[in-house]
This record gives C-alpha cells, sequence and structure tokens, in this order.
C-alpha cells in the first residue's frame, strides 16, 4: 500500500500500523468464536435451562423440567390407553366367571411305569376323572412312552403313596387326606414290615370352584425329570387299595395316636425341605 495522500512518512507509517492492527485484532475475534465454549446457547439455540421445541417452520424454547403441552397429551394418551386395556381384560376375565361361582366335588388320577421308581398325578381337577385320567396318561405317555397305567382315579380322592427300601410300591386312596396317610403306612407295614417302610407323598383332593379355567394341582415329571430303574433293579410289586381296608373307621382317634406315635418322628426326619434335601430324596429313588 502506497502513502501519496498522506501528508508525511510518520503519518504513513502510522496509518499502516493501524491497519495491520485492525486486520489481527479482526482476525483474533473471529478465532475466538470458532472455539469459544457455547454455554450461551445450552440447547440448540435456546439459552441455557431451556430447550428447543416445535417443528419445521415454527419453533421456541421452553424450560427445562416443566412438561410442555404435548407431553401432557403424550402422557394422557398412554394413560387413557392403559385404563382401556385394563377395562378389556376385566371385562374378558369376568365373562369366563360363571354368574355364580360354588365350590363343586374334584376329581383325581395317578398313574405310574413299570420302568419308573416316579409317578403322574393330576388331583383338584373341576372338569372330569376322565380328563383327570387322559391328562396324566398323556404326561407319563410323553415321559416314558408305552406301558403307562392308571392305578387310580376318582372324585373327591386323596392319595397317599408309601416306600419300601426306596422304591414307591404302595398306594391307599380315601376321601379323607388323613385317612389315606394313615392307611397307606399300615398296608406298607403289613406287607413289607415297618423297618422297610417310609411316607413319600400325599395329594390332598379339595373342593373347587366350577370355574371354566381348571386351577387343577399335579405331578408331571417330563423325560428328563422322571426318575427310571436300571435294567438290572429287581422291582417291587405295587398294590393300590382303599384306606378302609386297614382302617378302623369306627376309632379314627385310636388309628391317628397309633400313626403319631409310630410315624410322626420319621416322617419328619425324612421329609425335605431345603432344595439340597429335594434333590437327595430323588437321588436316593435312584435304583
Amino acid at each position: 500500500m502506497l502513502c501519496h495522500a498522506i501528508p508525511s512518512l510518520l503519518d504513513c507509517l502510522v496509518s499502516r500500523r493501524f491497519v495491520k492492527q485492525s486486520t489481527f485484532a479482526v482476525g483474533l475475534i473471529l478465532l475466538f468464536s470458532l472455539f469459544a465454549p457455547q454455554s450461551a446457547f445450552a440447547e440448540g439455540n435456546c439459552p441455557p435451562g431451556m430447550y428447543p421445541i416445535g417443528g419445521q417452520g415454527v419453533q421456541g424454547c421452553a424450560p427445562m423440567g416443566e412438561p410442555t403441552d404435548s407431553h401432557r397429551d403424550y402422557k394422557d394418551m398412554v394413560r387413557k390407553e392403559q385404563e382401556a386395556h385394563d377395562r378389556a381384560v376385566d371385562k374378558l376375565y369376568k365373562k369366563m366367571l360363571p354368574k355364580k361361582v360354588v365350590e363343586v366335588d374334584s376329581y383325581s388320577a395317578l398313574v405310574w411305569h413299570p420302568a419308573a421308581n416316579d409317578y403322574w398325578a393330576i388331583w383338584n381337577s373341576n372338569t372330569s376323572e376322565a380328563f383327570a385320567k387322559e391328562r396324566a396318561l398323556d404326561y407319563c405317555t410323553k415321559a416314558m412312552g408305552s406301558g403307562c397305567a392308571v392305578a387310580v382315579s376318582g372324585k373327591s380322592l386323596s392319595m397317599a403313596i408309601a416306600m419300601v427300601d426306596g422304591m414307591i410300591s404302595e398306594v391307599s386312596w380315601d376321601l379323607d387326606f388323613n385317612t389315606a396317610m394313615v392307611a397307606v403306612m399300615k398296608q406298607c407295614e403289613t406287607k413289607w414290615g415297618a423297618d422297610r417302610c417310609s411316607l413319600f407323598k400325599g395329594m390332598k383332593a379339595t373342593k373347587v370352584a366350577n370355574m371354566h379355567v381348571d386351577f387343577l394341582d399335579g405331578h408331571v415329571p417330563n423325560a428328563e425329570q422322571a426318575i427310571r430303574y436300571k435294567k438290572s433293579t429287581k422291582t417291587l410289586k405295587r398294590s393300590v387299595e382303599p384306606a378302609a381296608n386297614y382302617i378302623n373307621k369306627g376309632n379314627m382317634e385310636k388309628e391317628f395316636k397309633n400313626f403319631i406315635v409310630k410315624w410322626d418322628q420319621k416322617i419328619r426326619q425324612t421329609a425335605p425341605r431345603t432344595q439340597e434335601e429335594m434333590e437327595a430324596e430323588r437321588a436316593s429313588r435312584v435304583r
């Protein structure tokens, strides 16, 4: 740049220095603006504590922590949809219930297989005896294949199972659960001797609601869970008898007292309570 219009050399030098300093200052300002923190606009083009709202063409800022009308509308929509769903579920459930819920007799069935130290049972079914037998047989067949047989079935039937030397052997049944338990131990003792017998399982029949849904109880081990006898195992002959064959129902108080004196302590000692004890009991049935 020439200084023909400036009267003196000193003025020209001062003018040049001013131009250079001005140019340098503008450059610093531009550079600072590129790398300076954007604290003045925390969310988009909104100041701190605000966030952008709106769509194309229409934008604004709203304070953080305060729901917008659109957010309130969305929450209201979700709440209404949930309430509508709950009403539909309640309506369907009430439709499934009978007009008057009453208690009815239940049905039971017990099935076993000659190659398994196990059993398959359905009890407290509100459908029918035929249904209970069909279900128990179906589960047994799926686990063991052919050879499953119904040991006992009936209406309002409680059942108790006793083992001999760790093998399922005796089944007693009665309308009363406690009577079936007392009877099965007398039945086992009579045939095999008290030292070889232990109470294995009891299934208590109860009255059930006449609902369309069948909330039955069951013991239905699958193919992996079922405990099989080894081919070399010498199995015992099993038997199923009514409790009346071994119980004097005219003097049940005496029967119960004798049962407690003879078996209560052994039952308490052998009844599995923890997961480890249940696994140990299961392992003890492997023959």
